[in-house]
Parts: C-alpha cells; sequence; structure tokens
C-alpha cells in the first residue's frame, strides 16, 4: 500500500511538472493588440536626490533623513528607509517599489538628532509627488520606467526660551 501512495505522488508530481512547463511556453505573443501573461512583478523606480540648509543657505551636515512612502488611500506606510546627510548637507535616495506606474507620494522626515554638534534645528516633514507621467525609460512590459525629483529642504533654527527667574 504504502509504495502505490509514493507511486502515485511521484505520477501526480510528475503531472502537474509537465503541465506547468506547457502553460508556461504558451504565453508567448505575436499579436500586440492582446494582453500577454508575464512572470514577474510591475515595478517602477523613484528617487529623490536633495540638499538641507539652514535659513543662512548653508549645509546643515549629519541630519537624519527618513523616507516613507504612502500605500493606498489610508496612508498606510509601508515603506521607511533612514538616511543621513553627508558633510555638504546633500542626500540620495533611491528605491524600487512595486507599482504600475501609478501616482504616489512620499514624506521625507528631517530630523536634528545629534544635539548641538551642528547646530540645534526644528524637524520638518516635505511631501514629494511622483505622478505618472514622470516616468521615463518605460519597457512597455513590467518595468515602468523611473521618475526622480530635486528637493532643498530649509530648516529652522530651534530657538531656546528663556529660564525662568525664581
Amino acid at each position: 500500500m504504502k509504495k502505490i501512495h509514493r507511486s502515485l505522488i511521484k505520477g501526480t508530481n510528475w503531472a502537474l511538472a509537465g503541465l506547468l512547463s506547457l502553460v508556461g511556453y504558451s504565453c508567448s505573443n505575436n499579436n500586440e493588440d492582446e494582453l500577454v501573461a508575464e512572470y514577474g512583478t510591475p515595478h517602477a523606480s523613484y528617487a529623490i536626490k536633495g540638499k538641507v540648509t539652514n535659513e543662512s543657505h548653508e549645509a546643515i551636515p549629519y541630519l537624519q533623513v527618513e523616507v516613507i512612502k504612502h500605500e493606498g488611500e489610508d496612508n498606510y506606510f509601508q515603506d521607511i528607509d533612514t538616511l543621513y546627510t553627508d558633510k555638504n548637507g546633500d542626500f540620495s535616495w533611491e528605491n524600487t517599489l512595486v507599482s504600475f506606474g501609478s501616482d504616489i507620494s512620499v514624506d521625507v522626515i528631517t530630523q536634528d538628532i545629534d544635539g548641538n554638534a551642528n547646530g540645534s534645528y526644528l524637524s520638518d516633514t516635505t511631501t514629494v509627488s511622483f505622478k505618472s507621467e514622470d516616468m521615463t525609460g518605460p519597457t512597455g512590459h513590467w518595468y515602468f520606467g523611473k521618475a526622480e525629483k530635486e528637493i532643498a529642504i530649509v530648516l529652522k533654527e530651534e530657538t531656546k526660551e528663556p529660564e525662568a527667574e525664581e
């Protein structure tokens, strides 16, 4: 009985493997008007290059920058990337996201986390929107292109309240 059971499973596996290989090969299409089934995931690349300065237009180095992608109408946060500005106040973010090249927005949250080492600055949130018409270089298949934005963030210095006298 055990030998029959193993033979049945082995035969079923061979039949399924053969069937799946035939289905995979039958997805080619020479007619461009019809939708072709493809393997893979629809994706697009998004990039933000930015510079963080103070109100005097001086670069602020070594700040924390978080990039948060919004997902859907409820603005559910799916992706959070953390990076830091370099000594010139520059940062660069690039990510390939599962997307049909649709409109998306990301929040860029800039925070001064090093205390007074480079001055003390208030946090700031900048929303960057990517539209489908911003896409360049789509292949017509699962790759919907790349969209790039350059932003400038100006942070305000944190003012300290004078200590109250007793």
